[in-house]
């Protein structure tokens, strides 16, 4: 008997917190499958932990149990579910949703849940995009009056230079007289500004 297919909630956490996976350490892993673990049983009470016995490769929860390094157990129906490869081995790991047979010595363990999950490394960012809109737009009026006044511009791009969320984002805004394009690199929207290829004069 098999278990509801839960894999979205194992990529989407992946795709959250894409360093846990990429470090590969228990301290990593365990932080990731207790993640992935709140966030099955939020949506099905059946799901738990797979238990370990001390001579097999585990994690530790904070209470001194073992439980499986990459997977969880359906209790309804005793199904145990692969969510990660390579988890704790040289190289890097990733996320999988593969169901395999239950051994004997492991059982099921409840996920108690309570942990605060840690600010995600996925950009959110639509405020952002408004505020750097916002500035590309005051900007091409600025461009505008400065070629009204009588001033020359040569050039192809004016850059706004943003730092937003650890992203690298682009924004893109048409004008009369040129492209602006806002590029975001790190945190924290419009940092500094940045004019290139554009004399004035």
């Amino acid at each position: 008997m098999s278990a509801p297919n839960h894999s979205t909630v194992v990529y989407n956490t992946n795709r959250e917190y894409p360093h846990l996976l990429q470090e590969n350490s228990e301290q990593s892993v365990l932080q990731f499958m207790t993640i992935v673990g709140n966030r099955l049983v939020a949506i099905d009470s059946n799901w738990g932990y797979l238990t370990k016995t001390p001579a097999e490769k585990h994690l530790t929860l904070p209470n001194g149990q073992f439980i499986a390094v990459d997977s969880f157990i359906y209790k309804a129906t005793q199904q145990v579910v692969d969510t990660i490869t390579n988890a704790v081995d040289p190289g890097e790991a990733g996320p999988t949703w593969i169901e395999k047979p239950k051994r004997p010595d492991n059982n099921w363990y409840p996920i108690s849940g309570g942990s605060v999950e840690p600010p995600s490394t996925e950009c959110n960012c639509k405020a952002e995009i408004a505020d750097l809109q916002h500035q590309i737009h005051n900007l091409s009026n600025q461009v505008a009056e400065l070629q009204k006044t009588g001033f020359m511009i040569h050039g192809r791009r004016i850059a706004l230079k943003a730092l937003v969320n650890d992203k690298f984002l682009r924004v893109k805004m048409e004008s009369p007289t040129r492209e602006l394009q806002a590029i975001a690199d790190q945190s924290q929207a419009y940092e500094e500004f940045e004019i290139k290829d554009m004399n004035v004069g």
